[in-house]
């Protein structure tokens, strides 16, 4: 049997705590939501995870407004329980949080001697592109996005026309899993393969025995530039949809060469056919984002600049 990646909450039930552990790598529990709930068997969980020597971390659902008092409220709640098997805290953020917030919650995650993590679904994204820049070596980004109980993204929901993003790490698909020593249904996770490996989620901060692969690559010595040509930008700055198609003649050839650039970075696979259309502009976005860029879908000035400082 494979293990699995679970996150679980109050309406879990567990049967068999040895079941658990045999069966999954790490556990996600909830640990509170909002400032006033508390998951009433997240403590226990924690004690018999810490006794099994499992991996585990703690989240805290976030209400709207008053995102770092609700962090720090967590925090409080389980500073004295956590040991030495528990690897961070998580920020979930469903409830229309501002930006804002959220960041002043995962700073706050950030200087503590503990990983974190952010989670938000797939379709909120381009709400939170300066939530993106801060993964780090510290902090990894959560994605939800769900289809069948393989993760395959078919149906009515339109998942299936937009790929996991390439700079998220971990990446719920299912709500319909199943777990060996939990009844029911569990939410099921994989490691994206796009960013941090299976260990960096298993190994408290500062126990790491390899060097993580999820930070920027524009500077590292021993990696090596893009080796192709990278586009010329058009006369107002930009490449815009539809372009390629009727607007400037010399696009096609630009465009190319971006797409051409895109598979390179992002490790996709676009149709390299001269025109802007849906999933070369979300390429654009992935990358932008992943540079910490405003995530517009232009690929333009500041674009460029992160193209050519970008080493792989």
């Amino acid at each position: 049997m494979s293990k699995k990646i679970i996150d679980i909450y109050h309406d879990d039930t567990i049967t068999t705590y040895d079941e658990v552990c045999e069966a999954t790598y790490f556990i996600i529990l909830k640990g509170s939501q909002g400032m006033h709930m508390v998951d009433d068997k997240c403590k226990a969980r924690v004690e018999a995870f810490e006794k099994h020597g499992h991996p585990y971390w703690i989240y805290v659902f976030l209400d709207k407004g008053r995102e770092l008092e609700q962090t720090k409220r967590l925090v409080e709640l389980y500073k004295d329980v956590i040991g030495k098997y528990f690897i961070g805290y998580c920020i979930d953020i469903e409830e229309e949080n501002s930006q804002s917030g959220c960041l002043e919650a995962l700073d706050y995650l950030l200087e503590l001697p503990h990983k974190a993590m952010f989670y938000f679904a797939w379709d909120s994204v381009r709400l939170y592109p300066r939530l993106i820049s801060r993964r780090s070596d510290q902090c990894a980004f959560w994605e939800c996005r769900y289809g069948d109980s393989a993760g395959n993204h078919k149906g009515t929901d339109r998942s299936d026309r937009y790929p996991f993003h390439s700079f998220a790490d971990l990446c719920q698909y299912t709500e319909y899993g199943h777990c060996k020593g939990i009844e029911g249904y569990v939410d099921l996770n994989r490691i994206s393969g796009h960013g941090k490996d299976l260990e960096w989620f298993m190994t408290p901060m500062g126990e790491e025995t390899s060097d993580d692969s999820s930070h920027d690559s524009s500077d590292d010595g021993e990696r090596e530039p893009y080796s192709g040509t990278l586009p010329a930008l058009p006369p107002r700055g930009y490449y815009m949809l539809g372009d390629g198609k009727t607007q400037y003649n010399n696009y096609s050839t630009q465009i190319k060469r971006l797409q051409e650039f895109l598979n390179w970075a992002l490790d996709r696979g676009l149709t390299v056919d001269g025109i802007i259309g849906r999933e070369t502009r979300e390429a654009i976005i992935d990358f932008e984002i992943m540079k910490g860029l405003t995530p517009d879908g232009f690929f333009g000035e500041k674009c460029l600049k992160a193209a050519r400082k970008m080493k792989k």
